[in-house]
């Protein structure tokens, strides 16, 4: 996107109507309590151009975060609560009681994702999918995960956290790369890992070292399964690369549900999450990221 395609806006009003969301007491019910930022064209530039916009109003969010659909980045203290979000076309900054809206997020995490009365159902709506909590203060308990209850809601839950990376994850950090590991408590704790960065893309990875050395039939079963090669600089483990587009967060997601079933895994209760970090270039951590809609226990 070119400089002149980005939303332009008036820096006076807005330092006006962010004063105004922090002053007047939040109501919900009242357009006063919102700020509407329209954009066209790609949602990550209207993200980094709102960022660029809000920051020097507001300082620095206390969390970043979002799903598939959009960012949900917050300046949060035990008061009250700015929320930058939104979906395709509009961008909102609103005005909550913290309180109140993180009670109510908190209730849609406990009831979880299903068809039961009360659920979501699907993990992508979710209140968000991932949270970048930057400084070690100021951010709120952690929530319950929403653990999925079968291979079907697991593989979703892969999927939009993927999509959700992808999408907002650059925007919002940069050059910050966000990656996990899914260890499989019934193949002797064997990690397969996820990774997303702004120059890799989507890459999933699995650790094949005890497999035996130049045997022809297991390297035909791995690539047959979907791997495309043998990791470097990690030796012996197979690595995947994907577009970060809603198709490579699918491949992603299926290849690594299918990769867990094959080597053991009866049910997703036989996962584990371990090694959870969000990292800029030079490898340093950025702040602490946790990811209530992954779908599993930690």
């Amino acid at each position: 996107m070119d400089e002149a395609d980005l939303p332009t806006y008036d820096i006076q009003r807005m330092a006006d109507a962010v004063e105004r969301l922090w002053r007047r007491p939040p109501d919900e019910d009242s357009p006063r309590s919102a700020v509407r930022l329209p954009h066209a064209g790609e949602q990550g530039e209207a993200v980094r151009h709102a960022l660029g916009m809000l920051v020097p109003l507001m300082g620095v969010p206390t969390l970043y975060g979002g799903d598939s659909h959009g960012p949900n980045i917050r300046w949060r203290d035990d008061a009250r609560c700015l929320l930058l979000d939104g979906e395709e076309g509009i961008l909102r900054l609103t005005s909550h009681p913290t309180a109140a809206l993180e009670q109510r997020e908190r209730a849609l995490f406990e009831r979880g994702v299903g068809d039961g009365d009360g659920q979501v159902h699907a993990y992508a709506d979710l209140p968000f999918l991932w949270q970048l909590r930057r400084d070690a203060e100021g951010g709120p308990p952690p929530l319950p995960p929403c653990v999925a209850p079968d291979w079907e809601r697991l593989e979703e839950s892969l999927r939009s956290l993927m999509l959700a990376w992808a999408t907002q994850l650059t925007a919002q950090t940069g050059d910050g790369s966000a990656a996990f590991d899914l260890v499989n408590h019934a193949d002797g704790d064997r990690p397969l890992t996820f990774l997303y960065g702004p120059e890799d893309g989507l890459v999933v990875m699995v650790d094949d070292e005890d497999a035996p050395v130049d045997d022809a039939a297991h390297e035909r079963a791995m690539t047959t399964r979907g791997w495309h090669d043998r990791a470097i600089p990690v030796a012996r483990w197979w690595v995947s690369t994907f577009d970060p587009d809603p198709s490579g967060a699918a491949a992603t997601a299926g290849l690594a549900v299918a990769e867990l079933r094959t080597r053991g895994a009866r049910t997703p209760s036989d996962l584990g999450v371990a090694d959870v970090t969000c990292t800029d270039t030079s490898g340093e951590e950025i702040g602490r990221l946790t990811l209530p809609g992954l779908g599993l226990n930690s």
